[in-house]
């Protein structure tokens, strides 16, 4: 008997992790950000204008570590890197919760950056593509729209948290419990995400033996068409990504 996570509808339990990854890390780590904001710098005397240069070392970490994502999932596979999302996230939190200095939340959003890019929208498509071969959008927009549900949890969770009456540094109580929840999570991955696919029946198998010779040329001709249209659309959706950022990151320093 096949080992159970060979079987095909493993898959939806790796759908299901996909939901439950972007629900816990962008919706505690991301969608959430700003609740955090007046906490910090009311507590530590911060300039607010300074403080936010955090989210610049966030996204340009993201976007160093993006550049080397094909290489990285090639060398260490998509399970280790989301391990290794989760570990800096977790590292993260635990910055943010002990950090006094400006300078040490900077070195808390190089950590946020990096776990993120391996956590989230480009790490979880890339698995979903791996397993899921049928209504591959619409399991991605099912998955993404966590995103916003992990949002709205997290924000009725870590705000009382936050503002504590009576203690200013409620913030650091707030990133310990998201480290413990990203911890747990953290434990379902390494359980239960697996890097094997189903494997191919032999009828399958027969199938796609039967029509290769038929199909080689026309099917080559069409990824290479495809191929190109793909990357031109990966560098208008850069652009309109980096563009967006610049709104929203660029007048706090102005």
């Amino acid at each position: 008997m096949e080992p159970h996570y060979r079987t095909k509808n493993y898959k939806w339990v790796i759908v299901a992790l996909c939901f439950l990854v972007i629900f816990i890390c962008l919706g505690f780590c991301s969608s959430n950000k700003s609740l955090y904001l007046a906490a910090i710098t009311d507590a530590l005397h911060i300039k607010r204008s300074a403080f936010s240069i955090n989210d610049s070392f966030r996204f340009i970490s993201t976007a160093v570590v993006n550049v080397f994502f094909g290489t990285l999932v090639k060398k260490f596979g998509t399970k280790k890197l989301i391990v290794a999302g989760f570990l800096c996230l977790i590292l993260s939190s635990l910055i943010y919760s002990y950090a006094t200095n400006i300078f040490v939340f900077y070195i808390g959003g190089i950590f946020l950056g990096i776990g993120l890019s391996w956590t989230t929208t480009t790490m979880v498509g890339c698995v979903i593509n791996k397993w899921c071969k049928e209504n591959t959008g619409t399991i991605m927009g099912a998955v993404l729209a966590a995103n916003g549900l992990g949002g709205a949890l997290a924000a009725q969770i870590v705000t009382p948290i936050i503002y504590q009456e009576g203690n200013p540094f409620g913030y650091q109580d707030a990133y310990k419990l998201v480290a413990l929840i990203l911890l747990v999570v953290s434990v379902f991955i390494v359980i239960f995400l697996k890097r094997s696919l189903p494997k191919m029946t032999v009828r399958n198998m027969f199938i796609k033996s039967t029509h290769a010779d038929k199909a080689g040329s026309v099917l080559n001709t069409a990824l290479l068409l495809k191929n190109r249209i793909f990357i031109l659309r990966q560098y208008v959706f850069f652009l309109q990504v980096l563009y967006c950022k610049l709104l929203t990151a660029l007048p706090p320093h102005i």
